[in-house]
């Protein structure tokens, strides 16, 4: 008896977080050494996360094994359904995350995670704007000071700032 087939919504996303990962990384080789040390270590997280997020959607043993390793409460809800509401929502989810990695090349990190971090919350969470913005403030600001101030890692400034690949 074979496992039934799994729905796309399933698996879809994260074998599309998994290539974008994929390319992500090999990207990173372009890179001086300096600048790819960081972002080759994000991209081989992403690699390992997406890795076993697509293993834990098996409908065999080493699947589900996996899938109560990683999230034990998730087990209890069942397989996904087809709400719409749900589906528009991970869509939007995929939509903002897939634009935050490419502001990074356009925009440059620091622009990026300030943005991000000033809309996800608003947007997502319909946290209040002055809060929003604290929060935006204060990540962009513990990011410059972690990467550019105690690791000494030059922050990509994007192409529209007079970054180069």
């Amino acid at each position: 008896m074979s496992a039934p087939r799994l729905a796309p919504i399933t698996w879809g996303p994260p074998a599309l977080f998994f290539a974008l990962a994929v390319g992500f990384t090999a990207m990173t080789g372009q890179f001086s050494p300096a600048a790819r040390a960081v972002p080759r270590l994000i991209g081989i997280a992403m690699l390992i996360l997406c890795g076993l997020d697509l293993l834990s959607r098996l409908t065999t043993q080493t699947g589900r094994l996996i899938a109560r390793w990683l999230n034990p409460a998730g087990l209890e809800e069942g397989p996904p359904t087809a709400d719409p509401r749900l589906a528009r929502r991970q869509g939007a989810a995929t939509f903002a995350v897939v634009a935050f990695v490419a502001s990074f090349a356009v925009l440059g990190i620091l622009p990026a995670v300030a943005l991000f971090t000033l809309l996800a919350p608003r947007l997502g969470g319909r946290i209040a704007w002055p809060r929003s913005l604290a929060i935006a403030a204060a990540m962009t600001a513990l990011i410059w000071l972690l990467f550019a101030r105690v690791l000494g890692l030059p922050l990509f400034p994007g192409l529209l700032f007079g970054g180069t690949w």
